[in-house]
């Protein structure tokens, strides 16, 4: 999909992965850095060499290589009718992080190339960056890289990848985004808290879009609710 040499002179080279060995290589990693999410593992599965099926979402898995060996991976979706993208899970090898790309580090490269990811898949229109998940301990470390924490009152499902209704455990966490390449952050922010928000409680999780906290953090995007699949 991809292939730049790094300032050192590796190879990185970033692979979308549908099934496979690579898939194999990439759940691997994913178990071992997310060990309390073992969920993951077969929604990956059921997705490989898969279209989605919600018209409107694009999955992305990424395989990050560094010379032919896996270093990495990015898992994101492009939520096409909200123009955002909402990034599920990402992991850097420890000996990979310090490389760099053009004097930037691999990190913010990264999520440059899933705004990239996102504006082809919306055809070029204008889009609103990408969007993820950070406990806040973890805020002064992304906001490095150039992401803002959006600075809502926000909550992902404890367990399993959906809301399981009333009385579900939550856990309490930031949101954060990172504006599209070339943009006005100020100007796009207060769109894409809702926006981002939205991509995630609704589309993603399907909380009850009528919970105080989620109506406050998804705004009028409550009101606009994607096509379902037929």
């Amino acid at each position: 999909m991809l292939s730049q040499r790094a300032d050192d002179g590796s190879l990185i080279e970033l692979t979308e992965v549908v099934d496979g060995e690579l898939m194999d290589s990439l759940i691997a990693m994913h178990e071992v850095a997310f060990p309390s999410y073992s969920f993951v593992t077969p929604l990956l599965r059921e997705r490989a060499g898969l279209t989605s099926q919600v018209p409107h979402v694009h999955h992305h898995h990424w395989l990050l290589q560094v010379d032919g060996s896996p270093a990495g991976f990015v898992l994101f979706d492009t939520n096409l009718f909200r123009s955002i993208a909402i990034a599920h899970y990402l992991y850097l090898d420890p000996a990979t992080r310090a490389l760099k790309v053009g004097q930037q580090r691999l990190l913010p490269w990264l999520s440059q190339r899933e705004n990239d990811q996102l504006s082809a898949d919306c055809g070029g229109v204008n889009v609103l960056g990408v969007v993820a998940e950070a406990p806040l301990t973890s805020v002064p470390f992304f906001s490095l890289i150039g992401m803002r924490d959006l600075a809502i009152e926000y909550y992902e499902p404890k367990v399993g990848p959906r809301w399981q209704g009333p009385g579900s455990e939550l856990h309490r966490i930031q949101l954060l985004w990172f504006p599209p390449t070339d943009s006005d952050p100020d100007t796009l922010e207060a769109r894409a808290r809702h926006a981002g928000a939205a991509a995630f409680l609704l589309d993603h999780y399907q909380f009850d879009a009528d919970i105080p906290w989620v109506a406050a953090a998804v705004g009028d995007e409550r009101h606009r609710r994607p096509p379902q699949a037929p």
